[in-house]
């Protein structure tokens, strides 16, 4: 999965570090980083429809 330079720059202001990018200002995400994204979105996700 590639992340388009608009979110780089995000996620580069909300951590105050930077990714590494291509020549394009892109960056790639390693199998890990897509699997830590897909478990925090579920997580959230269930989080949110929790009765209160």
């Amino acid at each position: 999965m590639i992340l388009p330079r608009s979110v780089v720059a995000a996620i580069a202001k909300a951590t105050g570090e930077e990714l590494e990018q291509d020549r394009h200002g892109e960056t790639v995400l390693s199998p890990s980083d897509c699997e830590f994204i897909r478990t925090a979105s579920q997580l959230q996700d269930a989080n949110s429809h929790k009765s209160p």
